[in-house]
């Protein structure tokens, strides 16, 4: 870093050395070089947008201050988007930042490039413009930030972006910073976003639109082939205004306070330290890495931290650089069986024809992040919103852009989004330059595991889909060979961020030789072992225990209890001083105590927890369990006590006022006809009328429809259901109409004729019949009536 500062900031070792001295002397004497309204530290996306609109009021004057260099038009590995990797792998424009060992990753040491140029990181990244899903702004309102819900942030959004397809709802049309897509006309992009939809997942035109979740194309900050970053669109448009300093290699050492007040900064800029007053406000925006640093050395943070140090306490706030938090990813690689994707553009020999099509026109290969296409989606059933993200980049690459692997290869690029690991950042010195002590603290939790472990498993399955069969080759990354969903997390997460994971690791059990085989008389669970004989105990177990084929859980069922009475005896003694320590400092009924008489049964608290041992043991886990509660409760309640009355003065005042707000917050409503959530209400022909996969709830008609996918089942399941419920309220309209039946007609006509005789094989009754014989059937029924005299 000594090097670093001598060559880009004209700083030399002498005034390094007494930089420690000056400062101080500097701090007693509070005269100041230069005064403005505003100081604002840091011209990254913060500092840039806060220099444009604080200068739009001419009454305002406002230094910005950034410790990198300029972003010159003539530079153009910021410029060209496909020349992003060279920043990347130095520090001409980069803070270069490493974390520390991370336990969770086998103590691996990752690398952090941060911005250190005007525009920041906007000037380093990759281009793609994601604003977040909605919920999530939301979340943030129900936890307490006012004003930053998704309705609340959505109209500035719209306000600062002009998008490339012209603005709607959700898109700007009139903002300083240009927003494109990309043409996506490599084959790959084409296969992606096919394959994501064979995978079930939808299709979606604008991913910070109405919907975010599913895969479609990415917004990119690119216009007319350039890097659009926020010094392009807020600070160079503004850099003619008179009420604007904008400086660059002028690095801030500290701010400057008088009591609890920041007056001004101090920095270094050409050789010198100078002193800047603030009439209105300091403003730090150096980002999540530089602003906690800044002010632990300006004395704000952790009483003891700083002690460390010998930083002056101004302010003790223990919660400057608490709580950092980062999110990984993981780079899933195919090989390509077809010469499609980028790779010829990474060799030497091909760069000067695809840089020079880029300096003369800003088109072709050069004027692309590459990242046009990419994907939401949920980790898991129960997950209210997506949490993973996926980038799909046409080759290969790793480590940030800094190896390019040989061959022709595309690759994922997946990562979740709600990391539950919470991690710290540290000072290593009071020296301004050292850099500041990253720890991330990676995949602390079990969470953190099973989603990525989810990340690479729900990117195989789109990988696996027929959209890639003409381009799919071996797999390069994690390997073919990790091919189980527990496998995969030991192994691949152990090869690819040597991830050690203790719950499962395989442990060394006295119940398992060396061999390894189970020894005769273990009566455990054996997989397939009853489908094996003619061979000894011995052989048959090993055979199971080694076989590749056979699925197995990655530890023992039983465990060996190794020194069980001595942890036994080490519990109670630190349980005995724990409710010995309570019963000393509490009067009244002290009926929890060591050692309880079985016989008593009355309720023990957290005895439901304890099962197994002996009345006496038991009672002590249990006792010694609510007494570590109680005392956690009461640190608490102190820690609390403690911070209600540092901010908090003898007369009971607030040290740092606080003014009501009297302009409540107009909420914004979206133009245009809004539908519900529910597809129950939207028509029979709307696009959205199904039920999205993974809906475990009760969807009527479904029953009756078989053979199809889940959203084709619950579409016309529900389309179904609409018709028959029109129809039934319909039909509850229809007027009732009531119709007499008509009188039946009697038939007159006779039976018995006069003048002819009936029909032979008439079986009814004849009158008279039986008693007459000797003629034929018509002669004898011929007026039968009559014959008879009835």
């Amino acid at each position: 870093m000594l090097k670093l500062f001598r060559s880009r900031k004209g700083i030399t070792s002498s005034s390094l050395r007494n930089l420690s001295v000056t400062s101080q002397f500097s701090s007693a004497n509070q005269n100041f070089d230069s005064s403005h309204d505003y100081v604002i530290v840091g011209t990254g996306s913060a500092g840039c947008v806060l220099s444009n609109r604080l200068t739009e009021d001419g009454e305002n004057t406002v230094l910005a201050l950034e410790a990198g260099p300029k972003d010159p038009w003539w530079q153009w590995k910021i410029h060209m988007p496909a020349a992003m990797t060279y920043n990347l792998c130095n520090d001409n424009y980069n803070w270069y930042y490493h974390t520390a060992p991370q336990k969770g990753l086998n103590n691996r040491v990752l690398y952090w490039p941060r911005g250190r140029v005007w525009g920041g990181s906007s000037g380093l990244n990759a281009m793609v413009y994601v604003r977040g899903h909605a919920h999530d702004y939301d979340r943030w309102q129900s936890e307490g930030a006012e004003g930053w819900s998704y309705a609340d942030c959505l109209p500035y959004f719209r306000k600062s972006q002009t998008h490339q397809e012209g603005g709607d709802d959700y898109r700007g049309g009139e903002g300083p910073l240009h927003v494109s897509r990309g043409t996506m006309s490599n084959p790959l992009h084409q296969a992606f976003l096919k394959a994501g939809q064979q995978a079930g997942y939808q299709y979606v035109d604008d991913l910070n639109g109405f919907q975010q979740e599913g895969v479609g194309p990415f917004d990119r900050t690119i216009h007319n082939g350039k890097r659009w970053s926020a010094s392009q669109a807020y600070l160079h448009p503004v850099l003619e205004r008179k009420n604007l300093t904008a400086q660059d290699r002028a690095m801030t050492l500290k701010v400057i306070f008088e009591g609890d007040k920041a007056v001004g900064v101090e920095y270094m800029h050409k050789n010198k330290i100078k002193r800047a007053k603030a009439n209105k406000e300091v403003i730090l925006s150096g980002g999540s890495i530089n602003t906690p640093q800044l002010l632990m050395l300006s004395g704000v943070g952790d009483e003891n931290e700083l002690k460390e140090h010998g930083i002056p306490l101004v302010h003790h706030l223990p919660g400057v650089g608490k709580n950092l938090q980062d999110h990984l990813e993981v780079y899933v690689q195919q090989r390509c069986t077809q010469p499609v994707t980028l790779y010829k553009q990474t060799r030497l020999w091909y760069m000067p024809f695809i840089g020079s099509q880029w300096f003369m026109t800003r088109t072709g290969d050069c004027a692309t992040n590459s990242l046009e296409t990419g994907g939401f989606i949920r980790s898991r059933e129960g997950v209210p919103h997506p949490d993973i993200q996926i980038h799909f980049l046409p080759f290969a690459v790793k480590d940030h852009g800094r190896v390019f692997p040989d061959g022709h290869a595309y690759q994922f690029h997946s990562g979740t989004m709600r990391e539950t690991s919470l991690g710290t950042l540290k000072l290593k010195s009071s020296d301004p330059r050292d850099h500041p002590i990253l720890d991330p603290n990676y995949l602390d939790t079990p969470d953190d595991i099973v989603d990525l472990r989810n990340a690479v498993k729900l990117s195989r399955e789109i990988m696996s889909q027929k959209a890639f069969d003409p381009f799919r080759g071996d797999e390069m990354l994690p390997d073919r060979c990790f091919s189980r969903p527990i496998r995969c997390l030991l192994l691949f997460t152990k090869k690819i961020f040597n991830i050690t994971i203790n719950m499962m690791r395989l442990k060394e059990s006295s119940l398992e030789t060396k061999e390894p085989h189970h020894i005769p008389g273990y009566c455990g669970y054996m997989p397939q072992f009853k489908y094996k004989i003619s061979e000894t105990f011995g052989k048959t177990t090993h055979d199971l225990l080694t076989a590749p084929e056979i699925s197995r859980s990655n530890g023992p069922v039983l465990t060996p209890l190794k020194n069980k009475d001595s942890a036994r005896k080490e519990r109670h003694a630190a349980n005995k001083g724990l409710i010995c320590s309570r019963n000393k400092q509490c009067g009244g009924d002290q009926k929890y105590g060591l050692n309880m008489v079985p016989g008593y049964t009355g309720y023990i608290p957290k005895g439901q927890h304890y099962f197994g041992d002996r009345y006496a043991i038991f009672t002590d886990e249990a006792i010694s369990h609510m007494e570590k509660d109680q005392q956690t409760y009461v640190d608490q309640q102190s820690g609390l006590r403690s911070l209600i009355k540092e901010q908090c003065v003898e007369n009971g005042q607030r040290k740092l006022p606080l003014t009501a707000r009297t302009k409540k917050t107009k909420m914004y409503f979206p133009k245009g006809i809004q539908h519900s959530l529910s597809p129950y209400t939207y028509n029979n022909d709307d696009p959205r009328k199904y039920m999205l996969s993974g809906y475990t709830g009760f969807v009527p008609k479904s029953r009756e429809t078989i053979g199809m996918g889940y959203p084709d089942i619950t579409k016309r399941a529900l389309c179904d259901f609409t018709t028959k419920s029109l129809e039934a309220k319909a039909l509850e309209k229809t007027p009732v109409v009531i119709r007499r039946a008509q009188k039946k007609q009697i038939d007159t006509k006779p039976i018995y004729i006069h003048d002819s005789g009936m029909v032979p094989h008439y079986t009814g009754h004849v009158p008279g019949e039986k008693f007459r014989f000797g003629r034929t059937f018509g002669y004898s029924t011929t007026n039968a009536v009559n014959k008879t005299k009835i």
